[in-house]
């Protein structure tokens, strides 16, 4: 109810746009990046086919799909692990699981990036650290790890100091996952657990917390799903790269069809009218 109603609908409305901008060879293509996508190995097929940066992978409508396959993947595998761990062991054992489990992929990322750089991107067990990162957090979460008001503050500006400086300066040289991956993660780790305590929410969180910053993580799914394919076909179809202000435009229709998205199919599939 949460990932498929909207996935659905971009998934349709891709193919029929697709249908009269994309050449046969093309439009092949998407079919297969479909049907990747419908047995939940869309970055298996993205893996095999492309590189993330190459010219011909940006034309790509479905290609932003590949993150969404490594999410179901591993929600497919570590919840069930995590009930039958729920009943063999304690919370510590189960805890100290994740985070071996966390650290080998790591490693193994780290390995990857330069010995194996496509694969890594793409592949889950390259990438689970980043997600079970999220779980030893909602783990270890009832410990409430920060007390401190002061400490607080400093952690939320330091998470999103993280999150935001990849975002200016990293460019497509840069080697990912791999250590790049590790600030992004860690600020999110540093955010969420400075807002979880028992003390004053620190005041970045309480900036994230307005209501329209809220409504931008409201509709953040639909529009990652649809800044892709609007951005993909606007490239296939123009002869040189997209200006500045052509690509703010297209940000502006994928926010639009992201609210309408949101409103018309997420909410009423979610709340069951």
């Amino acid at each position: 109810r949460r990932i498929l109603p909207a996935l659905v609908v971009v998934v349709i409305s891709t193919l029929a746009v697709g249908w009269f901008l994309l050449l046969p060879d093309a439009f092949a293509s998407l079919g297969e990046s479909v049907a990747g996508l419908s047995l939940l190995l869309s970055n298996v097929n993205f893996w095999q086919d492309t590189g993330y940066f190459a010219k011909a992978a940006e034309e790509k409508p479905l290609l932003h799909t590949w993150s969404l396959a490594v999410e179901e993947q591993f929600y497919l595998v570590v919840p069930l692990a995590l009930v039958a761990l729920n009943y063999l062991g304690s919370q510590r054992s189960t805890l100290l699981l994740i985070v071996t489990s966390a650290a080998a992929s790591f490693v193994l990322s780290l390995y990857g990036t330069y010995q194996y750089p496509s694969a890594t991107f793409y592949l889950l067990p390259t990438r689970a650290w980043e997600l079970l990162a999220g779980s030893a957090l909602a783990t270890c979460s009832q410990r409430r790890i920060f007390r401190n008001h002061i400490w607080n503050e400093a952690s939320a500006a330091m998470g999103l100091l993280l999150i935001i400086v990849p975002c200016i300066i990293y460019d497509t040289l840069t080697r990912f996952p791999g250590m790049a991956a590790l600030p992004p993660v860690a600020g999110t780790v540093l955010l969420i657990c400075s807002g979880t305590g028992e003390t004053k929410q620190p005041s970045i969180c309480r900036l994230l917390a307005l209501r329209p910053v809220v409504f931008i993580g409201l509709i953040s799914y639909s529009f990652y799903l649809w800044h892709w394919p609007v951005f993909a076909f606007a490239r296939y179809r123009s002869l040189v790269p997209l200006s500045a202000s052509e690509s703010g435009l297209l940000v502006c229709v994928g926010l639009v069809l992201a609210i309408l998205s949101w409103r018309f199919v997420e909410v009423p599939f979610r709340t069951g009218k």
